[in-house]
């Protein structure tokens, strides 16, 4: 999470999107759906793609991230 926040890409899409899928590893839904929020904001893709990543297997139930990818 240091190094995206620190990085040059740190606003992309994809760092926030990444940061959902630490988050994820960590067993965070809060950190996995407040990133992933801001990720599909800048870049509506990663709506679809966030859908059926293997990264949020776990997460699929979860309401809010549930209404975030549906």
């Amino acid at each position: 999470m240091s190094t995206l926040d620190n990085s040059t890409e740190k606003d992309s899409a994809i760092a926030f999107y990444l940061k959902a899928i630490a988050g994820a590893r960590q067993g965070k839904a809060d950190v996995l759906t407040n990133n992933l929020k801001v990720a599909i904001q800048k870049d509506a893709s990663f709506k679809a793609i966030a859908k059926d990543d293997a990264e949020f297997i776990k997460f699929r139930d979860n309401a809010d991230f549930k209404a975030q990818v549906n």
